[in-house]
C-alpha cells in the first residue's frame, strides 16, 4: 500500500486530485494495518503543505491551491477511519476499540520522542544489525539522497528525506526495535535505489549498447546488489520454516517452542474448548486453533501502563476466567508469577498440572478430561 501510495502521488499534478487522493487512500488503508504510518503520512502531509506546486492548478492563489491540497488528502482519512470508528460505536465496544488500539499502545511506546532518540544514538539499532540483508538498497539510497537533482514530477529530494524521517520515527515510535519493524523502511529504499540506476542512466547504456567506464561501472554496481541479494535469498530458500525461526531468533526464542506446544494442545483438546495463556505467544492460539479464555490474551496490558489501569484489566481478567474457566491453563515462566496478579489461587483450586515443557507449565481443568485420540479440527 505504501508503494501504491507513492506511485499514485508523484502522478499528482495541481489538476489530477484523483491520484492525490488514491495516494491518501492507500496510506489510510496501511494505517488500518500499522497505526504508524501515521509518521510517513505525516511526510506525505508536510510536503504538500511547504511544496509550491502550480501546474494544474489554475489560477487558485498560492493559500487556496494548498488548502485544496491538504483537504483532498484528509478526506480519506476521515472517510475510512470514521467508518472504522463507526462501525466499532455500532456495536457497542467503541470504549474497548480505543483502549486497545490507542491507549494500550501509548503506554507500550511510552515516548515516541525518546525512542527516536535511542534508535539515533545506537548504532546497530539504527542500521548495522536490522538491515544487514539489504546493505546494498542502504548504500545505494545514503549515495543518492544527498546527490539528486532530479525532479520526478511534483516529487524532489525534499520530499524523500521526509519521507525517510517519516518511516524512521515509525520504526522507532513502538521502541522495541524489533527486526520486523524495519520492513517499513523497504518502499523508500527500494524507490531510492532504484533512482540511483536511472540517473545513472543504466538501462540508456544498455538500449544504445554504449558501454563507458560509467555505464560498467554502475553495471557492476548492479550486479553485486542483484547477486547479493539472490546469495541471501537462496539461503533461507533451502531451509525450513522452523530453521529460519531458529537462525532468526535462535533455539530457545521465536516459535518453534510455542508451535510444538500448541500441536500438543491441540491432540488433548477439542475444537470447542478455551485456553488461556499467562505469556505472550499468540502462536499457541493460532497453530492449536482454540480460542483463548478472555479477551486479555496478551499478558503485556497488564505489564504496562498506570497501575490502576493495570489492576482493572487484572480483575477484568480474572472475571473472564471465572464466568468460563478455560480447558488448558499455560503458564510462560518468562513473566510474572502467578500469584502475583491474584490467578493463583484461581489456578490452584480448579487446576492440575499435567505437562511441563520447557519454560512452560500447563495445567488442566479438574472437571474434565483427555480427549480420546487426537483432538483435531473436528466437533466436540
Amino acid at each position: 500500500f505504501t508503494m501504491m501510495a507513492l506511485w499514485a502521488f508523484a502522478r499528482y499534478r495541481g489538476g489530477k486530485a484523483r491520484y492525490l487522493v488514491l495516494s491518501s487512500f492507500f496510506l489510510v488503508v496501511a494505517s488500518t494495518f500499522k497505526t504508524v504510518v501515521v509518521f510517513p503520512f505525516a511526510a506525505f502531509f508536510f510536503y504538500l503543505l511547504i511544496f509550491p506546486f502550480t501546474e494544474g492548478e489554475g489560477k487558485m492563489t498560492d493559500r487556496a491551491a494548498r488548502l485544496r491540497r491538504l483537504a483532498l488528502f484528509l478526506l480519506p482519512g476521515f472517510v475510512v477511519w470514521g467508518g472504522v470508528f463507526g462501525y466499532f460505536a455500532l456495536k457497542g465496544t467503541f470504549p474497548e476499540f480505543w483502549e486497545a488500539v490507542f491507549v494500550y499502545n501509548r503506554y507500550y511506546a511510552e515516548s515516541v520522542g525518546g525512542n527516536v532518540w535511542d534508535l539515533l544514538a545506537d548504532p546497530e539499532n539504527l542500521l548495522l544489525k536490522p538491515l544487514k540483508g539489504v546493505w546494498p538498497l542502504v548504500l545505494l539510497s545514503a549515495v543518492w539522497l544527498p546527490l539528486s537533482r532530479v525532479a520526478y514530477g511534483p516529487l524532489r529530494r525534499s520530499f524523500f528525506i521526509l519521507l525517510v524521517l517519516g518511516t524512521f520515527i515509525a520504526v522507532a515510535g513502538p521502541g522495541q526495535f524489533f527486526a520486523h519493524y524495519y520492513q517499513l523502511l523497504l518502499p523508500p529504499l527500494v524507490v531510492m535505489s532504484a533512482l540511483f540506476f536511472f540517473e545513472f542512466d543504466l538501462a540508456g547504456y544498455i538500449a544504445r549498447k554504449e558501454f563507458p567506464l560509467r555505464a560498467w561501472l554502475v553495471t557492476l554496481i548492479f550486479l553485486l546488489t542483484v547477486t547479493c541479494f539472490v546469495r541471501n535469498q537462496a539461503a533461507y530458500l533451502r531451509m525450513s520454516p522452523e530453521e529460519i525461526s531458529a537462525r532468526k531468533y535462535g533455539h530457545t526464542g521465536g516459535f518453534i517452542r510455542p508451535r510444538r506446544l500448541a500441536n500438543y494442545i491441540k491432540k488433548v483438546t477439542r475444537p470447542c474448548d478455551t485456553i488461556y495463556e499467562w505469556g505472550a505467544e499468540t502462536g499457541l492460539y493460532y497453530y492449536s486453533k482454540r480460542k483463548a479464555a478472555s479477551g486479555i490474551f496478551f499478558i503485556y496490558p497488564l505489564l504496562v501502563g498506570p497501575e490502576e489501569e493495570r489492576l482493572r484489566k487484572a480483575d477484568r481478567l480474572l472475571d473472564d476466567l471465572t464466568a468460563s474457566p478455560p480447558t488448558l491453563f499455560v503458564w510462560s515462566k518468562r513473566y510474572a508469577e502467578l500469584r502475583e496478579r491474584g490467578i493463583y489461587d484461581f489456578v490452584r483450586e480448579r487446576y492440575d498440572l499435567v505437562n511441563r515443557y520447557r519454560g512452560y507449565d500447563v495445567y488442566r481443568r479438574k472437571d474434565t478430561a483427555t480427549p480420546e485420540g487426537d483432538g483435531g479440527d473436528g466437533g466436540c
